[in-house]
């Protein structure tokens, strides 16, 4: 399956363990083009990350025009966090 995001804020948004804006994973396309991806958060303490985007598995991720901004996570990637296999 495809996932599109187009001109678009994902923002404030706040996940426990990973992908605070965006969490995708399992053989699918994630795509975003225009936009905002800004103050997403993981809060737990173990936190696997992606604050911003986390993605999992065969995941083909592409981003184009978007601006990537205070994004935090206590794990690893505040931004993007992007897992293969």
């Amino acid at each position: 399956g495809e996932l599109w995001v187009a001109q678009s804020n994902v923002s404030d948004n706040t996940s426990l363990i990973a992908g605070g804006g965006v969490y995708a994973s399992g053989g699918i396309t994630f795509k975003m083009y225009g936009g905002v991806l800004s103050r997403n958060k993981t809060t737990q303490v173990n936190a696997i990350g992606g604050g911003g985007i986390y993605t999992h598995g065969t995941v083909h991720t592409e981003l184009n025009g978007v601006s990537v901004l205070n994004n935090t996570s206590t794990g690893r990637g505040g931004g993007l966090y992007l897992v293969e296999g």
